[in-house]
Formats: structure tokens, C-alpha cells, sequence
């Protein structure tokens, strides 16, 4: 995420650590790619829900969401109920962009501070970004390369369901989130996660393998 926001050529990405973001759709599998890529030597992981999570504690941002959604989306002692928040946005495309336009400026500058920090750090090769909403808020041209991993909507679908998920919130989401054309005409990779987890860890092996090649 470099100050100028777009991709660096080759000889550029040797220097400091090569940036990966990953995305994805609902129920895909991109945390748990990202989580067998984070075992592997000389990677750092960064997820924007986490990011998100600690922007949502912030004072300024608390204020906006109760003059926006009203108090019911907190807890008794002030805090953010994540659950109670998306409800409401999800419920309604406009409020949904309204908060977007709340978090994601603040999420980007958080994660682009983190990258910028981590690609001079010893030890890290490769900086992987995980942001499951790159398609819908831009910031591609920001990384050496973007991956989306995807999966049929049955699939994802079920795993959803099998995790505890309503059928209507998963809709909601489904219906919320770029298509899966759209994410893939974005991507400079495309991952496949139908289910065979000894698969998803051998195309994560192939991944942190040419991008090794690429820092050489």
C-alpha cells in the first residue's frame, strides 16, 4: 500500500516485503487459506475484520454510529454489538453505505500504516492483507497481487449453515457482496476451495513458493 497507490513493477516488489491481498466470497474459505499461509516462513497476516473491530472501539466513531443507528446498537456499558450493527445495515442498502462510508476509510489507512510498517520489518517476506470487501471498496492496485478464493455458492452455503449461520443472514451477505465475476476479473490469482483442505494447502504452498521467486 504504498504512497503511490498503484503497482510496483517487479524490480520494485524485491524491495521490502511483496503485499498480498486476499478476498473472497462469503463462506469461501479466505481465512482459513490465509491462516495455512500464515504458518509458513517470513509471512505476516493482517485481517481488516480485526482492524475493524478496534476502530470500532474508537470514541469518534462510536459518536457517528449512535447519531446514525441510535443507541440500541450498544451494550450496557457503551460498547458496539457487532450483531445488533449488522443487523441494521444489512437490513437496509443505504444504512449499509453509510456505514461503510464510517469504517472503511479509517480500515484502509489502519491496514496501510500496518503494511508500510511490516515491509520493513527483518523476517517478513510477504505481507498478507485479508480483505474480504477489496471488491466493493477498491484499493487493488495497492498490492503486488490480489487473490480471491472462491467456492460454488452451494458449498458455501452449506459450510455457512454448518457454522451456525441463519439462512436469511447468509442471503443478506451474498446479496451484499461483489459477484464472483467481479471479484475474479479483479484477481491476479484465483483460488477454488470446493472442499478438499489437502488441496487448499498445496495451491498455498504454490502461492508462497512463487512468491518467494518473486522477491529473488
Amino acid at each position: 500500500m504504498g504512497a503511490a497507490g498503484s503497482k510496483r513493477t517487479p524490480e520494485e516488489a524485491r524491495h521490502g516485503a511483496y503485499r498480498v491481498a486476499v478476498t473472497g466470497g462469503f463462506g469461501a474459505g479466505k481465512s482459513t487459506f490465509c491462516r495455512i499461509l500464515a504458518a509458513l516462513p517470513g509471512v505476516r497476516h493482517l485481517e481488516a475484520d480485526a482492524v475493524a473491530h478496534e476502530i470500532l472501539k474508537q470514541e469518534a466513531v462510536c459518536g457517528e454510529l449512535r447519531a446514525r443507528f441510535g443507541g440500541a446498537i450498544f451494550d450496557a456499558g457503551g460498547g458496539v454489538v457487532r450483531s445488533r450493527l449488522a443487523a441494521h445495515a444489512f437490513a437496509d442498502p443505504e444504512a449499509r453505505r453509510e456505514l461503510e462510508a464510517i469504517l472503511h476509510p479509517r480500515i484502509q489507512a489502519a491496514l496501510a500504516a500496518a503494511v508500510e510498517h511490516l515491509q520493513q520489518a527483518d523476517g517478513v517476506a510477504i505481507v498478507l492483507v485479508e480483505i474480504p470487501l477489496l471488491a466493493e471498496v477498491g484499493g487493488a492496485d495497492r498490492f503486488d497481487e490480489v487473490i480471491t478464493v472462491e467456492a460454488p455458492a452451494g458449498v458455501r452455503r452449506r459450510r455457512l449453515v454448518e457454522s451456525g449461520w441463519d439462512r436469511a443472514q447468509i442471503e443478506q451477505r451474498f446479496a451484499a457482496q461483489a459477484s464472483s465475476a467481479a471479484r475474479r476479473a479483479m484477481a491476479d490469482r484465483v483460488v477454488v476451495n470446493a472442499g478438499d483442505r489437502a488441496a487448499l494447502e498445496r495451491e498455498a504452498q504454490r502461492c508462497w513458493k512463487a512468491w518467494r521467486r518473486a522477491k529473488e
